[in-house]
């Protein structure tokens, strides 16, 4: 604790009211109390700053005042009066708020949003913080300015025998089961390394839910559950839902309603390691580095366009062919709770395995998202149904991009403009021409008995 009986024992002693306080704050509670800029004070709670929800800054206000008023009765007259004084100035609402205002500019307390998780290979865990780099385990340290903390500690000899047999149940493929643990183990690093996005799907009681479910109880507060539609195409998206994002390693995003339609730009933007910024309702706007890996758990894959190379090079389709309907086992969730020591020993052995092999998708993944990208080619799709494919014929540029938008708006598909229409065609080998009557696409045409058909 620190002594203010003499004037020159700290530098604010030499100021009044709110700015003395603020330094006497700063002495007895560095190391206790953070201020981020644009979100708020945090509280050291021996693992981890957290955001002050309780008001811990201000109490601590209070038990700076308190202790200056006790000292103060020992001092000399005029010194004892001045203190009395710029207590007393502090002791409303508006001199205590001065006080935090003032102190949140100080070295002691001072910080913003990219000094918080910075360094990437620090996993904090409930038993110290391992550095991924050298696997070494240590105390917890303020300094390191962390935020997060898993759910369990960390014990490299730790088991998960459960564990390993419910994912050999769910995925039967070895390979598939090693590739999702170097993809759990790259989760752990906070920052992007890989610019994909994996996309967990099966229909029916496949086991992906209890799994992701486990796993973020072994991560703790680096894996969150994302807003089902982060990934997804809607009007008037609020930046709050990516603000979540800030320190996250594991963000998981469930989506099981069929027709939904993948917002690429987004996906692009999270996956891709440039600065995001966001903000909480009627807050500013803080910009922080992404470190999260994100995940997609759906029942139904979203709709995508299927000439987007950039898009097809992120998305990695996992695919949980397994049914346990019928055979479900209602007390696993408990039993893998009691492993998730080793459940998060398991996972940073795999990150270890990826910086060996990096990602490496097995034939399983390779071919579920090959099938998914045919699957996604409306245009393919149309061509099949309304056109005959013949490479001494054509098809007039307008008439064909008028029946596309007649078979998008039957199939819910977005039909896009002129342009776009023409790169997608020609990228399949139509290629587009002038002739006396228009512009045309050779190889084609449209068949009359299609169109009949479908109205």
């Amino acid at each position: 604790m620190a002594d203010y009986g003499d004037s020159h024992a700290h530098e604010g002693e030499q100021h009044r009211g709110q700015l003395r306080m603020a330094y006497r704050l700063a002495a007895c509670y560095t190391d206790r109390l953070l201020h981020v800029a644009n979100v708020g004070w945090h509280v050291w709670d021996g693992h981890r700053w957290t955001v002050d929800e309780r008001g811990e800054a201000a109490k601590a206000v209070f038990d700076t005042l308190r202790q200056a008023l006790a000292e103060a009765v020992d001092l000399p007259g005029k010194e004892r009066d001045h203190l009395y004084s710029d207590v007393r100035r502090c002791e409303t609402a508006a001199g205590v708020d001065g006080v935090l205002r003032l102190a949140s500019a100080l070295d002691a307390f001072a910080a913003i949003v990219g000094d918080l998780d910075a360094d990437p290979y620090l996993l904090n865990t409930l038993s110290g913080t391992l550095d991924l780099r050298t696997l070494d385990l240590r105390p917890h340290r303020p300094a390191d300015r962390l935020t997060k903390v898993c759910g369990t500690g960390y014990d490299a000899g730790a088991e998960a025998p459960t564990w390993e047999t419910f994912l050999a149940d769910a995925l039967p493929d070895a390979e598939v089961r090693d590739f999702l643990r170097r993809m759990v183990g790259l989760s752990l690093v906070g920052k992007v390394v890989e610019h994909v996005l994996p996309i967990l799907t099966g229909t029916g009681r496949n086991g992906k839910g209890t799994m992701v479910r486990t796993l973020a109880a072994a991560i703790g507060d680096y894996a969150i559950e994302a807003e089902p539609e982060l990934f997804l195409a809607r009007d008037r998206a609020h930046p709050t839902g990516q603000l979540d994002l800030r320190g996250v390693r594991l963000a998981t995003c469930q989506e099981t309603d069929e027709g939904k339609r993948l917002a690429v730009a987004t996906v692009k933007r999270l996956t891709g390691g440039d600065t995001i910024r966001a903000r909480a309702m009627r807050q500013d706007f803080v910009e922080f580095e992404p470190s999260h890996l994100p995940v997609m758990i759906t029942n139904h894959l979203p709709r995508v366009p299927a000439d987007d190379p950039a898009l097809w090079a992120r998305l990695l389709v996992v695919p949980f062919d397994v049914s346990f309907i019928g055979r479900e086992d209602t007390g696993l969730g408990d039993r893998l709770a009691l492993e998730l020591p080793g459940i998060l020993a398991w996972a940073v052995r795999g990150y270890g395995e990826y910086v060996e092999r990096r990602l490496d998708p097995p034939q399983a993944v390779k071919v579920a998202t090959e099938q998914y990208q045919v699957s996604a080619d409306a245009l393919a799709q149309f061509i099949e149904e309304v056109c005959y494919v013949n490479p001494y014929v054509f098809a007039r540029a307008s008439e064909l991009f008028a029946e596309w938008q007649a078979w998008c708006r039957v199939n819910s598909e977005e039909p896009g403009n002129t342009r776009r229409f023409k790169e997608s065609m020609e990228t399949r080998g139509h290629q587009s021409r002038k002739t006396n009557s228009g512009n045309v696409f050779q190889g084609l045409e449209v068949v009359k008995e299609a169109v009949d058909e479908r109205y």
